[in-house]
């Protein structure tokens, strides 16, 4: 469905390159779960539009797509995930020199409400579910991914020579992120007792938290271990994500900087960081008048 030929143009790319090409040179670079999720919402996008090719596609074409998905009721976060998408796409197109105008620039994405509190955990509330878990993989697992508000796919891919022990007691994790960059995440000395303690025999090269089946936990077995603490504390529907909302929101009520809870989480952009900030108004600049 994805080997239409694109047509000639001033490209860093052959001439010849075609659209399943180009598609995988997009992705290269995202991980596993991303790149299925872009390519199901190009798919659906080239399907729309018949298998256009790439260099035929209007702005006309791109409202339309956005216009029949409106139609078919799909949830807001939905409609703007896919819109995203085909704009990122597009964007590539042209950067490479295949497209020579990026038609998906023009197209803004709606507004989105923040809903980051409605994922977010108190402090005692993430204190109790690590606390309640009994498990002790699976509770040190839990502070650990609190502690350094890391994602899933980073968690499962750690091993334990990517950690460093400071002179301070403190010790710091190399991670190996999102769009292949590099951070290094210095944790708290409790923290490392407490990974200390579970390590056991286990190899410079061991993954840090190993599965029963051998190697390191996958991202699904994780997620099912962070929703079954959720439901010991009576909270429904928890999530890895969650830990790492809770690290960023109760950073920012603990008045860490902004940029240092940027490099921390490993956010492109500060603009996503500041959004932690509108889901958690626990002050303001009116705070410190004299009124």
């Amino acid at each position: 469905m994805l080997a239409a030929p694109l047509p000639p143009s001033n490209s860093i790319l052959a001439d010849d390159t075609s659209l399943e090409q180009v598609i995988e040179l997009w992705l290269k670079g995202k991980s596993p779960h991303s790149q299925r999720a872009y390519r199901r919402d190009i798919e659906y996008f080239l399907s729309y539009l018949k298998d256009k090719p790439l260099g035929q596609i209007t702005l006309n074409d791109v409202y339309a797509y956005q216009t029949a998905m409106e139609g078919l009721g799909w949830a807001e976060s939905t409609l703007n995930r896919r819109m995203a998408t085909v704009k990122s796409l597009l964007t590539f197109g042209n950067s490479t020199g295949l497209l020579r105008v990026n038609v998906g620039k023009a197209v803004r994405l709606k507004e989105m409400p923040k809903t980051f509190s409605q994922r977010t955990l108190t402090e005692s509330q993430t204190l109790m579910l690590i606390a309640m878990t009994p498990k002790l993989r699976d509770r040190v697992m839990l502070r650990f991914m609190y502690a350094i508000g890391c994602r899933v796919s980073e968690l499962c891919a750690l091993k334990w020579q990517d950690i460093t022990a400071n002179a301070d007691g403190t010790a710091t994790v190399h991670i190996f992120g999102k769009g292949r960059k590099n951070r290094w995440v210095k944790f708290s000395a409790d923290t490392w007792k407490e990974l200390q303690n579970f390590r056991g025999a286990a190899a410079p090269d061991d993954h840090l938290f190993p599965s029963r089946q051998g190697g390191g936990l996958k991202p699904n077995q994780v997620r099912n271990i962070v929703k079954a603490a959720g439901l010991r504390i009576d909270v429904s529907g928890t999530s890895p994500h969650w830990l790492r909302h809770s690290h960023a929101g109760h950073s920012v009520q603990r008045k860490v900087p902004l940029t240092l809870l940027q490099e921390t989480l490993g956010h492109e952009s500060l603009n996503t960081t500041r959004n932690y900030i509108a889901a958690n108004p626990t002050d303001s600049s009116a705070m410190h008048l004299p009124v």
